[in-house]
């Protein structure tokens, strides 16, 4: 597979590395001032009541629950057969398997099932972890925003658990969410600036609306969560990691919070409010015209109940953005043609989790199918698989001698995890003409390693059936541009896997969609190649498909032109 050979070296200064970008986040003064985690460390003589029960707005999967009462637990991508033992007690397959059994996200699906084998089945999981829980610092249950994930689920399903309950469980239950309302309430200060950050902020004003706190705590609790919106939500609506499936997971908790403010007949906050507003417009920006989101920056396999159901939420039914100047997106939409382009650089270091090296990338949608894609992520591939989808290679756009415009670290040494060298130069400039619209952008992601600046241009004609692109490479400055003569750049677009390949009688490549349009390909300066490639982000897991590749040396070739142009629509 083509992309699998560009994956970038680590960074080669430890000591850069750590003065730069860790001590610049403080990660061990937080642990210093959050401090060990003993079971009486965040305990406190007062134990809160629950005083209203949460909203819940996340689609439902009452189908799994089934599994469950056999001792098949399905989560995270994996599937683990309990038996009559607990899964608490079992060691987890996978980070993922751990994240989503500890934080309680099932919960809501046994709430679904709408019986009382469901809700007794609830609460004896809960006993279970309760029994077992064990308070240990540095620890995925113990990860802060896998905290807040529980602590919401548990308030936003607290009824059912409750009733029918006995005694013993209740004080029990009621003692575990103070403490763990205690244990964030500390941890979030410390924190860098980031969507675990936000998630943890969420979390506690699930507890300032849902339990009897104290009123200086919760004043506290919506200043706080207030201020990472307006730190982490840009203008234009979108999160500050650049990625399109945080604004889906926020949205979901924001909703429910200013629902839980209206039930009580308080306005929210209104920082909350104009967050919802910005965010859905951006999410809309990201949408194909098949239900897909555009695969930029960490987007994975996504159901498509959880847009439906947000957009279902949003009173104002605001518009797709078409231009995103702060997250760095561009949208080009004419007729039945869509097209979504990456133009910013890469989020801050301690906001890139999963983010990708895809700046230039596009993605293109025609009637109801998506042609050209990027890769996506596999969230629940091998670890030494994960950040496959992450690179250059991985997305349409250009590589410079297999490599990425940016480079990854990982601080487990598990896979790459977080984003460096990413705080590249990125210029875009629009198009809008009386029978085109597109845009120019370029970025020096490459100019350290051969001098070498990345420009596109991108336009779409108003009847939506021309595409047309031009690369350019040039150096950045006087200096020549520091080349081997093995070196080559390649242009990838990446198709995807239901999309059909077969060349016309002029030899152009053709790309069609079963029962939607037929589009052709053709490069003016070289022929164009197909070679094999891999679609992380589907609901059936990695699938093989295809991509049209353009291969040269900048030493020969500097502009290269081409197109795409439909020749039969399917509406």
């Amino acid at each position: 597979m083509a992309i699998s050979v560009a994956i970038n070296k680590p960074f080669q200064s430890a000591k850069d590395f750590l003065k730069t970008e860790l001590l610049k986040q403080h990660f061990g003064l937080c642990k210093l001032k959050v401090g060990p985690l003993p079971s009486w460390r965040f305990k406190s003589f007062k134990t809160f009541e629950i005083l209203l029960e949460a909203a819940d707005f996340h689609p439902i999967n009452a189908e799994q629950i089934r599994e469950f009462y056999l001792g098949n637990f399905a989560l995270g991508g994996r599937m683990v057969q309990a038996g009559g033992a607990s899964p608490f007690s079992l060691h987890p397959p996978t980070l993922e398997f751990a994240e989503a059994l500890h934080d309680f996200s099932w919960l809501r699906d046994l709430r679904g099932a709408k019986t009382p084998l469901s809700a007794t089945f609830a609460r004896a999981m809960v006993q279970e972890w309760l029994d077992s829980c064990n308070y240990k610092a540095g620890t995925t249950p113990w990860r802060p925003d896998i905290v807040a994930r529980r602590l919401i689920a548990c308030l936003s399903h607290c009824r059912m658990l409750v009733e029918g309950a006995s005694g013993k469980f209740i004080k029990k239950f009621l003692k575990s969410l103070s403490f763990q309302f205690r244990y964030l309430y500390i941890s979030a200060k410390t924190m860098p600036e980031n969507e675990r950050k936000l998630q943890t902020y969420i979390g506690l004003c699930f507890a300032a609306i849902s339990l009897n706190i104290d009123e200086k705590k919760r004043q506290y609790i919506y200043k706080q969560l207030s201020n990472c919106l307006d730190k982490q939500i840009y203008p234009d609506g979108g999160h500050i990691s650049r990625n399109p499936t945080v604004l889906i997971n926020l949205l979901f908790d924001l909703l429910s919070i200013r629902y839980s403010f209206n039930y009580m007949g308080q306005a929210a906050p209104i920082a909350i409010h104009n967050a919802i507003e910005r965010m859905i417009p951006a999410l809309r920006m990201f949408c194909h015209q098949d239900g897909s989101i555009a695969r930029f920056n960490g987007v994975g396999a996504i159901l498509p109940e959880k847009l439906s159901s947000i957009f279902a939420l949003d009173e104002a039914q605001g518009e797709a953005f078409s231009y995103a100047p702060y997250s760095g997106y561009q949208r080009l939409h004419a007729e039945t043609t869509t097209i979504i382009a990456d133009i910013g650089k890469a989020p801050p270091f301690y906001a890139s989790y999963n983010s990708g090296a895809g700046c230039l990338s596009f993605e293109m949608s025609s009637g109801k199918h998506s042609f050209i894609v990027n890769a996506g992520l596999d969230y629940f591939a091998k670890n030494e698989h994960k950040h496959l989808g992450r690179l250059s290679a991985a997305h349409s756009t250009a590589t410079i001698s297999n490599s990425s415009a940016c480079d990854f670290i990982s601080l487990d040494q598990k896979n790459n995890e977080l984003v460096i060298n990413g705080n590249f130069n990125v210029s875009s400039e629009q198009i809008k003409g009386p029978q085109q619209i597109g845009f120019i952008a370029s970025h020096d992601g490459y100019k350290k390693k051969c001098n070498l600046l990345h420009e596109r241009k991108l336009t779409l004609t108003l009847d939506g059936n021309v595409i047309q692109g031009v690369d350019r490479f040039f150096t950045a400055g006087v200096k020549d541009a520091c080349l081997k003569g093995s070196d080559q750049i390649t242009l990838r677009f990446h198709l995807h896997p239901d999309i059909e390949l077969s060349y016309s009688p002029m030899g152009n490549i053709c790309l069609q969609a079963k029962q939607g349009d037929v589009w052709q390909f053709s490069c003016s300066n070289i022929d164009a190649e197909i070679e094999d490639s891999i679609y992380f982000a589907s609901l059936k897991g990695a699938q093989a498909t295809k991509q049209i590749v353009l291969t040269f040396r900048p030493s020969l070739l500097t502009k290269i032109h081409w197109l795409f142009q439909r020749t039969y629509s399917a509406s």
